[in-house]
C-alpha cells in the first residue's frame, strides 16, 4: 500500500473513532433511561455482540487480503543513543513506568483516563 492510502485510512478510522466516542454515551444513555433495565441490559449486550462480530469479520478479511500485515515487523536497532528515554546515568535503563511519570503529558493523559 502507498503512503497516501494509509494516511487515507487512517484519518478515516480516526473520524470514526470520535464519532462513535461522541454517539455511544448518548445512545447508552438513552436506552438505559427509556427502557426497562433488562430490555436495556439485552439491547446493550446484543450491540456488543454484534460489534464483536463485526469486528471478526472485518479483521479477517483484512488479514486474508493483505498478507504483508503478517509478516513480522524488523526490529530495531539496540542502539541505546537514539532513544534518550531509555537511559539515565550513562547506560542505565529506566523502567517504562518511570518514563511515563516523568513525560510533559501525564496530567492531561490521568484527566483523559479519568473520562472514561
Amino acid at each position: 500500500m502507498t503512503n497516501h492510502v494509509l494516511l487515507y485510512t487512517n484519518a478515516w478510522i480516526r473520524r470514526i473513532d470520535l464519532l462513535s466516542k461522541m454517539l455511544v454515551p448518548l445512545a447508552m444513555a438513552a436506552i438505559t433511561t427509556g427502557f426497562k433495565p433488562l430490555i436495556a441490559t439485552l439491547a446493550l449486550s446484543g450491540f456488543a455482540f454484534v460489534d464483536m462480530v463485526l469486528e471478526l469479520i472485518l479483521f479477517m478479511h483484512v488479514r486474508k487480503h493483505h498478507p504483508r500485515l503478517l509478516q513480522p515487523k524488523d526490529l530495531p536497532t539496540s542502539d541505546s543513543d537514539t532513544d534518550p528515554d531509555h537511559h539515565i546515568a550513562g547506560a542505565e535503563l529506566t523502567s517504562p513506568v518511570l518514563v511515563y511519570l516523568r513525560h510533559p503529558v501525564l496530567l492531561a493523559s490521568l484527566a483523559m483516563a479519568a473520562l472514561y
